[in-house]
């Protein structure tokens, strides 16, 4: 599939996300789970993600980190991918460091990984934000489709959590039934400094 470019002058800058968690049927065997799933939904309203991008690297990180960690693990267990974690990504290499806290445990862990999403871009297109954007599908390692809508407009290969590897910003992303949606953009270089690999924590 062909797609036209026509390239931001800026490739520097933020992007903020809200995360939308859908009617999982895995959680409707019994109403423990069900009401497990419901205040996953009502939780998932009041956080939000930001996404400090640039030509070479990205961080993806929630807005403001809940206190009550324990109150929000059902809303992270609910996910179908990673919304706890912080994640560094090497564009150039698709290689990323994710930062992320074991209730467990109590303390921070670093993943650090490469990964293939094998992406397969789709004749289809429509409009985040004013931008053009065209629709990619991928697999995760465990196998799960992922539908992504990117725009060649921002010629960064990056997107939420450690998703990456398109030509172009990742501005809806869903896997299952956990879907990120843009709700904004920057350009600016001034969040730079922000993208930073995570080092304090022990790598496991």
């Amino acid at each position: 599939m062909l797609i036209p470019v026509f390239c931001k002058a800026q490739f520097s800058g933020k992007a903020e996300y809200e995360l939308i968690l859908g009617d999982d049927p895995r959680f409707s065997f019994n109403q423990e789970l069900t009401n497990m799933l419901f205040e996953a939904q009502q939780l998932s309203e009041d956080l939000s993600y930001s996404l400090y991008f640039n030509k070479n690297k990205s961080y993806f990180e929630i807005n403001e980190l809940p206190i009550d960690k324990m109150k929000y693990y059902k809303f992270f267990v609910c996910a179908s991918t990673h919304p706890d974690r912080s994640s560094f990504s090497d564009l150039n290499n698709k290689r990323f460091s994710a930062n992320y806290y074991d209730i467990f445990f109590n303390k921070n862990f670093i993943i650090e990984d490469k990964d293939d999403f094998q992406w397969e871009i789709i004749n289809e297109e429509k409009e985040i934000q004013n931008l053009k954007v065209f629709k990619a599908i991928g697999k995760t390692r465990d196998n799960q489709k992922i539908e992504a809508w990117f725009t060649p407009e921002i010629p960064v290969n990056a997107g939420p959590e450690n998703f990456m590897g398109l030509p172009g910003l990742i501005l809806e992303l869903q896997v299952l039934y956990t879907k990120y949606i843009c709700k904004k953009i920057e350009f600016t270089d001034e969040y730079n400094s922000k993208i930073l690999k995570p080092t304090e924590a022990e790598v496991i």
